[in-house]
C-alpha cells in the first residue's frame, strides 16, 4: 500500500511534535501543578535537556501532599529518535501501547509525538 510505504520514507518533523510543559527534577509538586496550568501532563526534564519521566494531572492534584516532582514521576513510555521515520514512530507507539512517546535528539528531549501528530505529519507528506 502506497500510504504505508510513504511512512517508511517520511521522517519526523518538528511540526508533528507536541510540547507539553516541562518541570525540573527539583521542582515541587505545587510548582509542577502551576506550570502544568490544566494541561494533561508535564515532562520532568533537567537543565541538560534529559527527560527523566513525566507527571499526569492526577499526580499533582490539589489533594496530593507536596514534595519533589520526582516523588510522583512516572517512567517515560518510550523514546523515539528525532530522525526516525513515521513508520518507526508508529511502530514504537503500537509496540508500547502508548498514547504518546518522547522524542529525543541523542539524549536531549525535543518534544512528544502523539497519534494525532503522527497523522498530521503523514498528511503533510502526501
Amino acid at each position: 500500500d502506497r500510504g504505508l510505504r510513504r511512512l517508511a520514507v517520511t521522517f519526523l518533523d518538528g511540526a508533528a511534535l507536541d510540547h507539553p510543559p516541562t518541570v525540573p527534577p527539583d521542582a515541587t509538586l505545587a510548582a509542577a501543578r502551576t506550570l502544568m496550568d490544566g494541561r494533561g501532563r508535564a515532562l520532568v526534564v533537567d537543565a541538560a535537556g534529559h527527560a527523566h519521566g513525566y507527571l499526569e494531572r492526577a499526580d499533582v492534584a490539589d489533594d496530593v501532599a507536596d514534595g519533589p516532582a520526582t516523588s510522583r514521576m512516572r517512567p517515560l513510555p518510550a523514546l523515539v529518535p528525532v530522525h526516525a521515520t513515521l513508520a518507526d514512530a508508529l511502530a514504537t507507539l503500537l509496540r508500547h501501547d502508548a498514547p504518546w512517546v518522547a522524542v529525543v535528539d541523542g539524549d536531549r528531549y525535543v518534544g512528544v509525538l502523539t497519534p494525532d501528530g503522527l497523522h498530521a505529519a503523514s498528511r503533510r507528506s502526501s
